[in-house]
């Protein structure tokens, strides 16, 4: 399993709380998660990802990030590999132009599913597929249901039509482990954004938001002070540019 974290606020926002000093910060969360770490940030609406492999905690990049970064919008992510081998590649959060996601699960019987994950997304996508993993062609799938209801190019494309795009996906993934008579189930936990909101969905792993000042998602609590609440299972839980809160059953 992986671990996520995700922050929108209205102002730019220091993060080095969550990732590092919080008794159960991200950096802490890795010693468990030691596979590679991405965080992906925005500066003045522009997507700035930094990859690398090995354990978050013992990362000086990680900890360098974690006390200079404030942003809006941020979603990291560290890894503990189940699809697609170690590599540089294979970390999250995945991006294509303004768009980044992070995933937290995995697709049993990958291997039997694969081609049909690729049948039913778009050639355009694919083709900035670049890893090995379930996560990254889940991306893409995600990227062709934005397509298909005309709102991957919106700069504050409407929270619900999102929601759509991710249940359509994950209703497609799971209906392939159907047809195929594949006995163990996906999940799906994701972490979306454009820059200008944020959306998690839960669907097998735990997942937690906490909103207040801002909107902080979380795979585990931080133990921050804050008051974090469980996501329940299917339950998409979003942000807009607005800070408006989503809650989606």
């Amino acid at each position: 399993m992986c671990r996520l974290f995700g922050l929108h606020s209205n102002n730019r926002t220091s993060v080095k709380q969550a990732l590092l000093m919080a008794d159960n910060a991200l950096a802490v969360q890795s010693q468990a998660h030691q596979d590679g770490w991405g965080i992906a940030h925005y500066n003045k609406g522009v997507p700035h990802i930094i990859k690398s492999l090995g354990c978050a905690h013992q990362s000086d990049g990680f900890h360098k990030l974690g006390q200079n970064i404030q942003t809006h919008t941020l979603i990291a992510h560290i890894r503990s590999a189940t699809q697609g081998e170690i590599s540089l590649v294979n970390c999250h959060p995945f991006q294509h132009g303004h768009w980044i996601m992070a995933h937290n699960g995995d697709m049993p019987s990958f291997n039997l599913i694969r081609e049909e994950l690729v049948s039913i997304s778009r050639p355009e996508f694919l083709l900035h597929t670049f890893g090995n993993t379930d996560s990254e062609l889940y991306f893409a799938l995600v990227l062709s249901e934005l397509q298909s209801l005309e709102i991957i190019d919106m700069k504050k494309p409407p929270i619900n039509k999102i929601a759509q795009a991710v249940r359509n996906s994950v209703e497609k993934i799971e209906h392939i482990y159907q047809r195929l008579s594949i006995n163990d189930e996906p999940s799906l936990n994701l972490l979306l954004s454009n820059g200008q909101f944020l959306l998690g969905f839960r669907l097998r792993r735990d997942l937690h938001y906490s909103y207040d000042s801002c909107m902080m998602l979380s795979s585990e609590p931080l133990g921050d002070g804050h008051t974090w609440q469980p996501i329940a299972e299917r339950q998409i839980v979003a942000v807009d540019h607005d800070m408006r809160l989503y809650l989606d059953y």
